[in-house]
């Protein structure tokens, strides 16, 4: 009984050694496998995660894809507007310079309507001297007529003077109808450039007025044929 024990405790030492390494190895297979479990499971995610990172970057590539198409109709559907803009701008430029040169032309023209105004009072007071001198004139006329009509019956000196002034009379009432008639041609242009000038300071009231539009294309008209002049 007592070798037994002694061989019990001789070999005790190994026996614990491989008890151990069993059970250190049997840890070791366990933890290997839970570690290759948990690996795998990572691995399973990570490879999901990387599909779903696959199938968001198609989609938004065939996002980008769908823009860029967008993107060129709208520059193509922008090209004639900017160019429409760009006409408009011009036509607005160019419109406010005929504004511009059409306020210094009615300027002008209302400083001549002022001219042609004045000069239009001037003329009607001198043809209102005329009148009235014509006037004062023919009132004499029928009272010197009896009066030469009296002194030829006498055939005296006072005749031949009042005949005379009779003459100078007819004259002066000649040269005053002569210049009435001239005063009367002069009121009559004056009065048709003042009509024309006052025309066209309407119409250019009227055309600055209106807002600025762009002028449409006019076919190109053949020219009238000119008329041949009567000898």
């Amino acid at each position: 009984m007592g070798w037994r024990f002694l061989w019990f405790l001789a070999f005790l030492p190994a026996w614990g050694c491989r008890i151990h390494a069993s059970y250190a190895g049997a840890t070791d297979v366990a933890s290997l496998q839970a570690l290759r479990s948990s690996l795998d499971l990572q691995a399973r995610e990570t490879l999901r995660e990387i599909r779903i990172l696959r199938e968001e970057i198609a989609r938004n590539q065939k996002k980008i894809a769908e823009l860029s198409q967008e993107k060129a109709g709208l520059v193509a559907r922008l090209e004639p507007l900017l160019t429409t803009v760009q006409n408009l701008r011009e036509d607005v430029r160019a419109a406010l310079e005929r504004v511009a040169s059409d306020k210094k032309k009615l300027a002008a023209l209302e400083k001549e309507k002022k001219q042609v105004a004045a000069a239009f009072a001037v003329k009607e007071k001198e043809l209102k001297d005329l009148l009235a001198r014509q006037k004062k004139i023919l009132v004499q006329l029928p009272a010197l007529r009896k009066e030469v009509a009296g002194l030829e019956k006498k055939g005296t000196p006072e005749f031949q003077a009042l005949w005379k002034k009779r003459e100078e009379l007819l004259k002066e009432a000649a040269l005053l109808a002569k210049e009435l008639k001239a005063q009367v041609k002069r009121y009559e242009a004056a009065r048709k450039i003042f009509e024309e000038a006052l025309k066209k300071a309407r119409a250019l009231e009227a055309a600055a007025s209106k807002p600025a539009s762009r002028p449409a294309s006019k076919p190109a008209s053949r020219p009238a044929p000119r008329k041949k002049s009567k000898p």
